[in-house]
């Protein structure tokens, strides 16, 4: 019985390489190739996330970590403190200078982390993909499509 579940667990995890990639922006992004073996997400799920136009406050922009730019230069992805145990995902559209916000439901105190964008084989576009831990060893893999302003996959994932 454990072993099956290891294995699920195993299997849910995407294949990924890691390229560096030193674009003309002058920062470096990590860029991930992925195949995600998880599965799509049903319309309840789907519901779950929001990504909205928002405004933020300048002092909260100040404080923005983890930064990261799509391959085009075209959209900035970046984590925001909104309280001491609140943190949310930003992305800031460079042409047009929206920022929308990711809210995922229910909202938990979990820190977020590896927001790397990632080529969607399915999709043939760039997704944003970044990690929640509920726990130090369970969590979820989110890749979110921006351009459609969606979830589009919700992976398990231990360590």
């Amino acid at each position: 019985m454990i072993a099956n579940h290891f294995l699920s667990a195993i299997l849910a995890l995407p294949i990924a390489f890691n390229i560096q990639n030193y674009g003309s922006i002058g920062t470096s992004t990590d860029i991930l190739v992925s195949e995600s073996r998880g599965q799509d997400l049903t319309q309840k799920q789907i519901s779950q996330i929001r990504v909205v136009a928002e405004k933020i406050p300048p002092e909260l922009l100040r404080q923005r970590t983890h930064e990261v730019i799509d391959f085009a230069g075209t959209y900035r992805a970046y984590i925001i403190p909104i309280s001491v145990s609140e943190e949310r995902i930003a992305i800031e559209d460079l042409k047009t200078k929206t920022i929308y916000t990711v809210q995922i439901l229910p909202s938990l105190p979990r820190p977020f982390s590896n927001l790397k964008w990632v080529w969607n084989s399915d999709r043939k576009s760039w997704v944003l993909s970044l990690e929640r831990w509920a726990t130090p060893h369970f969590g979820y893999l989110y890749e979110i499509d921006i351009k459609q302003r969606k979830l589009i996959r919700e992976v398990p994932i231990s360590g």
